[in-house]
């Protein structure tokens, strides 16, 4: 949804409204909107500039921050600590799905 909002204010130059979010995104009501927004403006990415305002969303400058990349061997990295602690939790628990 996000993703969504910031294309849209690249394309129009202004928010879109919680139906056109709707409408967008292939929802048959706004009630998803409505919980999405609230979500991206609880985690810090949007702002809602007034009670039931058309249009009100403004985007936060943690929206517009590109994702952290991560490198290819931290990735890999990462996969072998998790790999590694579930060997280590099979080893403590049993490995009830051994064959």
């Amino acid at each position: 949804m996000l993703r969504f909002i910031v294309d849209y204010i690249d394309a129009h130059g202004y928010s879109p409204s919680y139906a056109e979010i709707a409408d967008g995104l292939g929802y048959r009501s706004k009630g998803p909107v409505s919980s999405h927004v609230w979500a991206l403006q609880r985690d810090g990415y949007i702002r809602v500039s007034g009670k039931r305002q058309w249009r009100a969303i403004e985007l936060t400058r943690k929206a517009s921050a590109p994702p952290k990349a991560v490198s290819d061997e931290r990735l890999a990295e990462m996969l072998v600590n998790v790999f590694n602690q579930i060997d280590e939790y099979k080893r403590k628990h049993g490995d009830n799905n051994a064959n």
